[in-house]
């Protein structure tokens, strides 16, 4: 009997796969938008770790949850969102097409009425739950929002004036060498929110990113809002209908990292991939653009679709709208030309 044959039959047939099996191994991509799944090379794939980082308010949060939908419609799975900041909002989850939120369950801290006083969970129960969720619940996707505000039961009780030495990054690097090997077996994604804060050392960046550096060895993709900008439509004296958001990877599981793309995330509506496919479909060409008149040219390859014979004027009379706006409802109402133009955008980023 062989080393190997010695080895499987004392662990089991799975614990020694040859690298060919490794490669025919493929694990489900889950798509995250239009824009970012150009840049991510077709989406996220099961049991990864993801960072997202960025000022205040750039969108991590709605991204996170946008992700989440769509890997709760690729598949059946349960959603836990842990809520340390404490300021989920309905309408943080009421705008997300797909949630289903019977199957996302959030985590946070709660008022005992029976102890008439509040229950606040500290980093190592927080860390805790979501080791637990992530053993025990293969496929799920856990949302820590966010790592920079795990506060530690040493820092709760403590006095104020005490000082401590990062004793939650060292929980986090814990919890990361825990987990590492779980996510790829159990196919689960962790989304990790993090902050970036002034650097007082007055060595290095001028901001760091919280939570420690532990992370940079779990992460599988890391993605950094770079600058938000906001989104108008029509004048820029408008108010606007949400913020575009340059987001930069750091790291990703399938393609070259240091590449941006603009996300279009619209207010009370989440990521709005829509508008973000319109804008991938002008810059590639799919669709023809002059002056504010757009024509989805690509559905000259799919009369079929059109139920038509021919590309006439008719037929591009169809495909033609004065209007961003305009050509958003037009692909609203005909999702079937969404999935078409998608396709091909992706087909030729290779994504």
């Amino acid at each position: 009997m062989s080393s190997v044959d010695e080895i499987i039959k004392k662990y089991g047939t799975g614990v020694v796969l040859s690298g060919s099996m490794v490669l025919e191994d493929k694990k489900d991509v889950i798509p995250w938008s239009p824009a970012l799944d150009i840049i991510l090379g077709g989406g996220v794939p099961e049991g990864s770790w993801v960072t997202l980082t960025g000022e205040p308010k750039c969108g991590k949060t709605t991204s996170a949850l946008h992700f989440a939908a769509k890997a709760q419609q690729a598949s059946d799975r349960n959603v836990y969102y842990l809520n340390i900041e404490g300021r989920l909002k309905p309408r943080d989850l009421e705008g997300i097409k797909g949630l289903d939120l019977d199957k996302v369950n959030i985590v946070r801290s709660y008022f005992d009425e029976g102890a008439g006083r509040g229950r606040i969970l500290t980093a190592e129960e927080y860390l805790t739950i979501a080791e637990n969720f992530i053993k025990n619940d293969p496929g799920c996707i856990v949302i820590i929002d966010s790592v920079s505000q795990l506060i530690t039961e040493k820092e709760i009780t403590g006095e104020v004036h005490e000082q401590h030495r990062a004793p939650g990054a060292k929980l986090v690097a814990n919890f990361c060498k825990r987990v590492s090997n779980v996510l790829p077996v159990n196919k689960n994604i962790v989304i990790a929110i993090t902050h970036q804060i002034s650097n007082i050392s007055g060595y290095g960046k001028a901001k760091v990113e919280s939570g420690g550096r532990k992370i940079a060895y779990a992460v599988d993709v890391k993605l950094e809002a770079k600058r938000v900008q906001p989104w108008h439509v029509g004048s820029d004296d408008d108010a606007p209908v949400g913020q575009i958001v340059t987001w930069l990877t750091h790291s990703t599981a399938i393609v070259a990292p240091g590449q941006k793309i603009d996300s279009h995330i619209r207010y009370g509506q989440g990521i709005d991939e829509i508008t973000e496919i319109i804008r991938l479909g002008i810059d590639t060409g799919f669709i023809t653009k002059a002056g504010s008149w757009m024509t989805c040219s690509f559905m000259q390859d799919h009369l079929d679709v059109l139920e038509v014979d021919e590309w006439d004027k008719e037929a591009e009379k169809m495909c033609k709208v004065q209007g961003q706006e305009k050509l958003r409802n037009l692909l609203l109402d005909k999702p079937e030309w969404f999935a078409i133009l998608d396709k091909e955008i992706k087909q030729m980023f290779g994504a």
